[in-house]
């Protein structure tokens, strides 16, 4: 993984850069060890093909105003990041765009209970996830293991579509008892999820 950045154990600051069709997990960002403390700011994130930031383990990981949009998580999760392991994410003002998955959660996946994920500010904006294999789809985020914290955020027009499931979550899906999420002064606008069966068709 770490197509353009792998990070182990050291301290890193990436501001003002562009990345682009990248492959591969961690595309953009791959980091693996809990030493990491990386601080990514003013960038833009775009056209990648699996998760653009993985984070196996971490320390701090931080990101301002930061742009993801038209990422495509193809046969995976979490378009934008998909985060596991240990370690603290922060994101401020950063925007999540028509990123979109195969399997949970269009543009954020997040798999470990010893996962700190915030978000302040900034907007999830037509994120879609298909949920694929595992029907437990999410348009925007899935929480396979673990909570997350959103503040101040715009969920606007984000959706799910899971065949004859209805485990979808246009928003925001939670697929593990004492999963948790958090949600204070957000703005929630046009989200939906859709089933479908032979018999009945049926959007919420």
């Amino acid at each position: 993984g770490g197509a353009s950045l792998h990070v182990e154990e050291a301290t890193v600051t990436v501001s003002g850069c562009t990345f682009s069709n990248n492959t591969g997990d961690g595309n953009a960002l791959h980091v693996t060890k809990t030493a990491a403390v990386v601080t990514m700011e003013d960038c833009d994130i775009s056209g990648g093909n699996k998760c653009t930031v993985y984070g196996v383990n971490a320390n701090t990981v931080t990101f301002n105003r930061v742009n993801f949009h038209d990422n495509h998580a193809v046969s995976e999760s979490g378009a934008a990041a998909w985060l596991e392991g240990a370690g603290t994410y922060t994101f401020t003002d950063c925007n999540f765009v028509d990123n979109s998955a195969d399997y949970r959660g269009g543009a954020i996946g997040i798999n470990s209970s010893d996962v700190n994920v915030s978000f302040t500010g900034g907007k999830f904006q037509g994120n879609h996830a298909d949920g694929a294999g595992s029907n437990y789809a999410g348009g925007a985020i899935c929480v396979a293991k673990g909570s997350v914290d959103c503040t101040n955020v715009l969920f606007k027009e984000n959706y799910s579509f899971v065949g004859n499931d209805t485990n979808a979550g246009g928003i925001i899906r939670l697929t593990s008892s004492g999963d948790c999420a958090r949600f204070d002064h957000c703005v929630f606008d046009n989200n939906w999820s859709c089933r479908s069966s032979q018999s009945n068709n049926s959007c919420a």
